[in-house]
This record gives C-alpha cells, sequence and structure tokens, in this order.
C-alpha cells in the first residue's frame, strides 16, 4: 500500500530486495533455533486463535480485544516452548482447518472477515444477536475439521515413531 505512492521503480525493487532479505534472514535464524521458531509460528496460531475467538463472542471493546489476541499469541509462544511436537500438530491442524474453510467461503460466501466484523462490532453496526449464523456454521467447520486431522496426524506420528524404533532395534 505504501509503495503504491512511489513513483520510482528503484525504491520499490530496492523495497522488494531489503524485504526478501531480512526474510531470509529471519527464516534462516528460524530453523538454526527451531525451538522457537515453532515458538513463533505458536504464537501466530495465537494470534489467529484470538482473532477467531474476540469475533466468535462479539468483543467490541478495543482493549479487550488486542488483550486477548496478545494473550493468546504470548500463551502459545510458551506452551509452545515445553511441548514442542503437540503444539506443532495441532497448529497445522487448526491453520489448515482455518485455510480450508475460508478458501471454500470465498466459493460459498457467508464467511465475514475478521476484521471486517471487528470493525462492525466496534462501530456498533453489529452485535452478538445480528451477527450472521453462517459464521457459526463455518466455525463449526473449522472446529470438525481441526479435530479430525489432529487426531490423524496423532495416529499417523504414533505409527512412524513405531517404525523409526522398529528400524533402530533392527539395527
Amino acid at each position: 500500500m505504501a509503495l503504491s505512492k512511489v513513483d520510482k521503480e528503484w525504491v520499490v525493487w530496492t523495497a522488494f530486495v531489503i524485504i526478501l532479505l531480512v526474510s531470509f534472514g529471519v527464516g534462516a535464524l528460524l530453523v538454526k533455533f527451531r525451538k522457537y521458531g515453532v515458538a513463533v509460528f505458536a504464537g501466530w496460531g495465537g494470534v489467529m486463535l484470538g482473532f477467531v475467538v474476540t469475533t466468535s463472542f462479539a468483543v467490541a471493546n478495543v482493549y479487550a480485544f488486542y488483550a486477548i489476541i496478545v494473550a493468546a499469541a504470548i500463551g502459545m509462544f510458551f506452551i509452545a516452548v515445553k511441548i514442542e511436537k503437540t503444539v506443532i500438530i495441532m497448529l497445522t491442524a487448526f491453520i489448515g482447518a482455518y485455510a480450508f474453510v475460508r478458501g471454500i467461503s470465498l466459493y460459498v460466501g457467508g464467511f465475514p472477515s475478521e476484521s471486517e466484523l471487528h470493525a462492525e462490532l466496534e462501530a456498533k453496526i453489529i452485535t452478538f444477536d445480528t451477527m450472521p449464523k453462517s459464521y457459526y456454521a463455518y466455525l463449526g467447520g473449522i472446529l470438525l475439521l481441526f479435530i479430525v486431522s489432529t487426531i490423524y496426524q496423532f495416529k499417523s506420528n504414533k505409527a512412524k515413531e513405531k517404525k523409526r524404533a522398529e528400524l533402530k532395534t533392527f539395527m
């Protein structure tokens, strides 16, 4: 958005290269320090979870809105540091379920953007009672996909661990 107001093409390309280098640097650091990389990933998952919670319960207060999002992000970060593998499974299940349902909603409709809903809640245009009920059906779909994919990943991970253990005893 900011670069659309820039007239000089070299500024746009310079910004692109800088963003690319910073992204590669951050990515390399997250790979090198895997445990904290997973925790950062979990923190982002906490932000997404905070958006879903604040929208689901129609939190209109700005301070409560951001407090819930920040608390969810920090909470998920520290949980991920402690139980890394479980968090990876659950976060990938949640993010995948959310992305799948959001993709379907782009074709079917009826699943409003969380940021739009938040703006409408702040402006008192929409309340908990007038919130589109299709939103809750989509949330139910996300929850169902999350549960199914979490169970699948835990079972799949258990089978892989068993095979790995068998190979170690064979060698």
